[in-house]
């Protein structure tokens, strides 16, 4: 009894295991299944082939659905790889030629990370990989629902028409990502070169974050100097367009303390301005949640 046929045209050697272990697991349950190959013009197949006896017929019903979900991802990871990341290289020969090869590999990696959801991605990237994915893998369980035939060729081309369309935006999303990331790199190293050339104004600065998310910033014998440090930088703000993040960096920056204390970071608004100082302060950067002047900020008193 013919459960499943699969063909297909690429190499396959890594399908053919992995449906072998699928067949290895139904015959530990007592599911009499065995595996067929053949070959049928410029296709190879892959056949499950049921003992046709009342008691294996029976058995197998038991794990139809598994067999189905299985054998759809052992196809869907077959079609990312096989075809999926080669419409991406066509794509990135034809669309990448202003990028350098290092700068054309890191793009190609973090799609080939966003296609197949490995790797660190955005959380907005983590949920569309998620839904990209999903797609693709319903797709196939449900043919396999309703035919015990796929060639994976024909079934790419005629039912994942969409995937050259959407591997075309992933691409454009990973290029603009790539481009912001580069920028900010470019940036921190810019700052990072302007601080090691400067006089440090301050052996210690401490940055303390009030339980409203503002800062209060104090010298190493603590005292306030908050209003000192942000007056300069405030009065070239005249249009309102600089957030207090940005006068609040511009502050640390030209001050290039050697030592930057960040008190109650836990009540930061935007985390992404705590990333950038220790992206460009590195080893002199260090946080505190415990000392007397954080336990009074944690009362929800001045300090």
């Amino acid at each position: 009894m013919l459960l499943l046929s699969v063909g297909f045209n690429k190499e396959g050697n890594e399908l053919y295991d992995r449906f072998n272990e699928l067949c290895m697991y139904l015959k530990g349950n007592d599911v009499n299944i065995a595996l067929v190959e053949s070959d049928v013009g410029e296709y190879h197949y892959i056949k499950f082939i049921l003992k046709d006896s009342e008691k294996d017929i029976r058995n197998f019903e038991n794990y139809r659905d598994l067999f189905i979900s299985y054998a759809a991802d052992i196809i869907y990871d077959y079609i990312i790889k096989n075809y999926e990341f080669e419409i991406l290289n066509k794509l990135i020969r034809e669309n990448c030629t202003y990028f350098t090869e290092d700068d054309i590999n890191k793009i190609k990696n973090k799609c080939m990370a966003f296609i197949s959801g490995t790797g660190i991605l955005s959380v907005d990237d983590v949920i569309n990989s998620m839904r990209h994915r999903n797609t693709i893998y319903r797709k196939v369980e449900e043919f396999l629902q309703e035919s015990d035939e796929i060639i994976i060729d024909g079934f790419v081309k005629f039912r994942l028409r969409f995937i050259k369309e959407e591997v075309n935006e992933i691409l454009e999303r990973m290029i603009d990502e790539y481009i912001i990331e580069k920028e900010y790199d470019e940036f921190i190293k810019l700052l990072r070169y302007f601080v090691d050339i400067q006089e440090s104004k301050y052996e210690v600065l401490n940055i303390f974050v009030d339980l409203n998310g503002e800062y209060i910033l104090k010298d190493d014998s603590l005292n306030n100097i908050t209003k000192d440090l942000f007056s300069d930088f405030e009065t070239f703000n005249s249009n309102g367009d600089t957030t207090i993040d940005d006068i609040l960096l511009s502050v640390i920056v030209t001050c290039a303390p050697k030592r930057i204390v960040i008190h109650s970071v836990e009540n930061c608004k935007n985390k992404e301005i705590i990333e950038t100082i220790k992206n460009i302060f590195i080893d002199r950067t260090y946080f505190c949640d415990s000392c007397e002047e954080c336990n009074i900020i944690k009362s929800g008193k001045i300090i």
